[in-house]
């Protein structure tokens, strides 16, 4: 029989409650998974002596791992492993999620929402992020407005371009192609496939509910 991980040990209790919760590998997630993933997963440091919650919500469109929105589950910074033990870590983490951090992932629950939280945050160096998020609202403008800034630069020889995922640069270049080409059937198609991708790779298939971006939901209207 396989040993539960520690997020099954920790969160049995709280899924019994919460039906729209689930453990899929290292995450717990939220359900109904809609364009982005919306979750939370430990981290061990010092050889299990010490661990951090986190919560996140990414897009499934978007190669990598990298979330648009996280934070940290404040109980495990308030409660210590080596003076009060994992059970009472445990204890303040499940009373911190289910008060606090699943209300706050439920409160996410379309893209528009997610979109106004995130432009609220500094995308930094994410420009692609901004971008293909831009592109997947259905914000052509901006989009067009980002990809004059920066297409020069997302457009150099393979080498030149240091990004974290050469996948990430080969989908933004894609979608500013199909900009160009004012072919926004086929961008929505290419995000649909994306997010299909992501959605078997993080093993989320039985959770996802492939949905309308926002422009073909008007554009059906």
């Amino acid at each position: 029989m396989t040993r539960p991980s520690r997020l099954e040990q920790i969160f049995a209790p709280l899924l019994d409650r919460h039906p729209d919760v689930s453990i899929v590998g290292d995450w717990l997630v939220v359900a109904p998974v809609r364009h982005f993933i919306r979750g939370l997963w430990l981290q061990d440091f010092l050889g299990g002596k010490v661990f951090h919650g986190l919560w996140g919500v990414r897009n499934l469109w978007v190669p990598g791992y990298e979330p648009e929105l996280d934070g940290y589950i404040e109980a495990t910074h308030r409660t210590s492993l080596a003076n009060e033990g994992e059970a009472a870590v445990a204890r303040a983490l499940r009373e911190e999620v289910e008060t606090v951090t699943l209300p706050l992932l439920r409160s996410i629950w379309s893209l528009d929402q997610l979109y106004h939280r995130t432009v609220r945050e500094p995308f930094a160096d994410r420009t692609m992020a901004r971008f293909q998020l831009e592109v997947a609202m259905g914000h052509f403008e901006r989009a067009r407005d980002l990809q004059d800034a920066y297409q020069a630069e997302w457009f150099m020889d393979d080498g030149v371009f240091e990004d974290p995922d050469p996948l990430d640069l080969q989908r933004t270049r894609e979608l500013c192609r199909l900009l160009d080409a004012h072919d926004t059937g086929r961008i929505a198609y290419r995000l649909h496939q994306w997010e299909a991708i992501a959605a078997h790779d993080f093993g989320v298939r039985h959770l996802w509910e492939p949905s309308p971006f926002p422009f073909e939901a008007a554009r059906r209207r």
